[in-house]
């Protein structure tokens, strides 16, 4: 009777131990892609293959996904549904006919965009067997970054040739919007998807990008098909990467549309005033220059270069070296560039140093175009001249009016003044924006806010100086 307990304890403890021994095997060959990732990583932690694909959730039913932050979301249904959103301007052309009927050439909307993480990863899961591959799938996948588009110009070419130009402050993918238009020129490229396999998924594959995304508004192409209005084809959706508001400064751009018969021709130009500030948190914003003459120099080359963070760091240096403050009118200029709003302070240090301010205007005509000339401020005299005919020197308790005028219509302000009983007005000539020269210098939104704030200063400064404001610290200059 014991030996027949004993053999029956000893068959149960075998039937136990090849229990857990298949039980233990179904658990190694459920893990065997985890531990294969932990020990290639072990091993090879340099391979690019051995980052942790094992972290991705799986989605359960075929389908095209995104995963940001941890959380899977289905890209290919009907809504993509997103934890975050995020505000942002969508911009929108205008079509030529509306153009020439006198609308804005551009306008934007304000739309609620599914935010994604910056190390996006797409999973793509389709049956390996079927039509198409996994991998035949993703071919087709692509990523482009959209362009924050501050001011739009266009011109509408023959006939018309009507040129007008306008803020836009939207993000845009850069089509034409007419029906059958061919759009050529500047476009954003698509980013390249990395692909490979899923470890231990033979029906999904991962596609990823070989860096992080930067901030900023994307669009995703699911399916491509005709970009064009009404021809139909194509499934996409637009994401953001936050934060969207240092996006708008890094990516921003002024755009020009030029059209013939049915193609247009897009060009854009980073915004000025966004150079200027990322060259101003460049290295290259220091000046090694040692005298008030040679940092004057390195200042011009750095002008005719576009490269203003050097440019004024070069003429502060020479202001801060010079006696007669000359270099303040020059520091003012490019800080228009960065700060319109502070030219004022460079500025009224030059006139209160005794030096003059030769600011750039244009007398427009109608007949004869934009006539480039110098408004020259001085502590003691106010002159007006083009090329070598001088149109008046006077006091300025002499100048009878003078004040800022904006013409929101044409999109640019001017300086109306009026000096023994003839009136005068003077558009400024913005610094490192593209213009249209046609009756007036109308040079977008950035050149604008220059002439907003020249106009404004000289009619400011014109008033100080007639009541003796602004008097040289040294009474002999």
């Amino acid at each position: 009777m014991g030996k027949g307990l004993g053999f029956i304890a000893l068959i149960i403890a075998a039937v136990r131990l090849i229990g857990a021994r298949l039980k233990f095997a179904n658990e190694l060959a459920r893990r065997a892609p985890i531990i294969g990732t932990i020990l290639c990583c072990f091993l090879a932690p340099h391979m690019a293959r051995c980052q942790s694909d094992a972290g991705l959730p799986v989605p359960e039913f075929y389908g095209i996904y995104a995963v940001s932050n941890g959380r899977i979301v289905k890209l290919d249904g009907k809504e993509v549904r997103t934890d975050r959103t995020a505000s942002v301007r969508i911009g929108q052309r205008q079509a030529v006919g509306g153009i020439l009927n006198g609308a804005p050439v551009a306008s934007s909307q304000t739309i609620n965009l599914p935010v994604f993480a910056a190390d996006l990863k797409i999973i793509v899961f389709s049956q390996s067997g079927g039509m198409a591959s996994p991998l035949q799938v993703a071919e087709p996948l692509r990523i482009e970054p959209l362009v924050f588009v501050r001011n739009l110009s266009v011109d509408t070419g023959f006939p018309n040739n009507v040129r007008r130009s306008g803020p836009e402050n939207g993000w845009e993918y850069g089509n034409a919007p007419e029906l059958l238009g061919l759009a050529t020129g500047d476009h954003p490229e698509a980013l390249e998807l990395l692909k490979k396999p899923f470890p231990g998924q033979k029906d999904m594959i991962i596609a990823g990008f070989a860096e992080k995304l930067s901030p900023g508004v994307y669009r995703f192409t699911l399916e491509p098909g005709e970009d064009l209005p009404g021809l139909g084809g194509g499934r996409y959706f637009t994401f953001a990467v936050e934060p969207i508001a240092e996006a708008e400064n890094s990516k921003c751009v002024d755009a020009s549309v030029t059209y013939a018969m049915m193609a247009s021709n897009v060009k854009y130009r980073p915004c000025p005033a966004a150079t200027a500030r990322a060259a101003l948190q460049s290295s290259e914003a220091g000046a090694a220059c040692l005298t008030e003459a040679t940092c004057m120099r390195t200042g011009d080359d750095a002008l005719r270069k576009s490269a203003w963070g050097a440019s004024l760091a070069a003429y502060r240096k020479a202001a801060e070296l010079s006696k007669d403050g000359t270099p303040w009118f020059y520091v003012g200029r490019v800080e228009l560039l960065v700060s319109p709003a502070d030219v004022a302070s460079a500025w009224d240090k030059a006139l209160s140093s005794g030096a003059s301010l030769p600011i750039p205007i244009c007398r427009g005509s109608i007949l004869k175009g934009c006539d480039s000339g110098t408004l020259t401020l001085g502590p003691k005299t106010i002159s007006l001249a083009f090329g070598r005919k001088e149109e008046f020197t006077v006091a300025p308790g002499e100048v009878t009016s003078v004040k800022l005028t904006e013409h929101k219509l044409e999109s640019f302000a001017s300086i109306d003044i009026q000096v023994g009983g003839k009136k005068y007005s003077l558009d400024p000539i913005p610094l490192g924006v593209q213009c249209n020269w046609g009756a007036h210098a109308t040079c977008g939104e950035d050149g604008l806010q220059q002439q907003r704030a020249v106009a404004g200063y000289v009619a400011r400064t014109i008033s100080k100086l007639a009541n003796g404001g602004l008097a040289p610290a040294n009474p002999q200059q």
